[in-house]
């Protein structure tokens, strides 16, 4: 009896050491397996095909080489889920080369680039063909007080084309911060040649612990350019979902594509926003079904939902702030909020010093929508309301 007695308490001590040694396996890095013998001096274009392949990629980017001036092409799906993704590239070391995806879909949980580009020095970085999925996780106790985060890139100066992303984003930091999200990318700049093109996201984006300012949105958070050019023929469709947050003065944007930017083209959303726990005033949260705000927007299509007790700043495609054109756009929706301003195409929108910036163009500039409200179309001096 002794002896079966041991034997099973071997057997179970052995079982627990698995679990523990497959436990601790499972949580390594993939820096720690980095493949970088791929990569030769002088070459100009290379291509990769394993995930530890890829941590090589990380991994010589952030010790300092920019891959500027060079490409890098997948050449199969990856899988990064089984242990620590390490974004490629930081802000001192910036990912400057050509990244082609190849139309591969690569499954993560963090985000596949830090940083892309360097706006210091106005060197551009470029993405293409890069398929993304997965449950997204940004959480912990530590770093900045703002978060900057995006599945693809936290931030990019330069191009993204033919990528997309599929699953879902949580963003639960301990301790409140200022939270940018975007669907795909946190902080987008395009620079003077750089757009953002034939992009989707299909996902459920979460902020919980946001405080004083929270921009989220479908494909970018916050999108500037120095040309005419910046996100075209971009789609997202998925719900928003802002939990234990309290907001500042205008402290909050959403929009189905961007929060916060310049010039939108040929861009189609269609989501759900939910509420739970929020501290706002009425002019804390912002959200518009293209853009939060944006300076252009041509052909665009807006379908979206939302039905929360606390006051809320609506427009149907943008919620204002300094809007120079809306052309061909349309909005579709049911919009039931406890107070605020609402505009079936444009909430609010500031005069120019030299008068009215607006210009509505086209023959399907409309929209269908169905609202109730404390406080429908208030109007101020110096605003104009659709």
């Amino acid at each position: 009896m002794q002896t079966m007695k041991a034997r099973g308490l071997c057997a179970a001590f052995s079982l627990a050491l698995l679990i523990f040694l497959a436990s601790a396996a499972n949580a390594a890095s993939w820096l720690d397996e980095a493949d970088v013998s791929w990569y030769k001096e002088g070459q100009s274009r290379f291509v990769i095909s394993t995930e530890v392949q890829l941590a090589g990629l990380a991994k010589l980017v952030n010790d300092g080489n920019p891959f500027e001036g060079k490409t890098v092409r997948l050449d199969k799906d990856l899988n990064l889920e089984g242990k620590e993704w390490t974004p490629i590239g930081t802000g001192e070391k910036p990912f400057l080369g050509s990244f082609d995806g190849g139309g591969h879909l690569i499954q993560l949980n963090t985000s596949l680039f830090n940083v892309i580009g360097s706006i210091g020095e106005e060197k551009l970085g470029t993405v293409l063909g890069v398929h993304l999925s997965g449950d997204v996780v940004f959480s912990g106790d530590g770093g900045e007080y703002e978060k900057v985060l995006g599945p693809l890139a936290n931030r990019c100066l330069g191009t993204i084309r033919d990528s997309s992303f599929t699953g879902s984003v949580l963003v639960d930091f301990t301790e409140g911060r200022a939270i940018f999200l975007g669907g795909l990318v946190g902080d987008y700049h395009a620079g003077i040649e750089g757009v953002m093109s034939d992009c989707e996201v299909r996902a459920r984006l979460e902020v919980r612990n946001g405080e004083s300012q929270v921009m989220v949105a479908g494909i970018a958070s916050r999108a500037h350019s120095d040309g005419d050019e910046l996100i075209r023929n971009c789609a997202f469709e998925g719900e928003f979902h802002l939990k234990r947050s309290s907001l500042s003065y205008e402290g909050g944007k959403m929009g189905g594509i961007i929060a916060e930017g310049s010039f939108i083209k040929d861009c189609r959303a269609r989501f759900s926003v939910f509420f739970s726990e929020i501290e706002a005033n009425e002019d804390a949260i912002n959200i518009g079904g293209i853009a939060g705000a944006a300076l252009s927007l041509e052909n665009c299509l807006a379908e979206w939902t939302i039905s929360e007790d606390c006051p809320v700043n609506i427009g149907g495609i943008v919620k204002g702030d300094y809007v120079h054109l809306i052309k061909n756009c349309v909005f579709s929706g049911d919009i039931l909020v406890g107070g605020g301003t609402i505009g079936g195409i444009i909430g609010m929108n500031y005069y120019d010093e030299g008068g009215s910036s607006l210009f509505c163009v086209g023959k399907e500039l409309f929209s269908q929508i169905q609202m109730s409200c404390d406080e429908v179309n208030h109007i101020d001096e110096g605003l104009f309301v659709s």
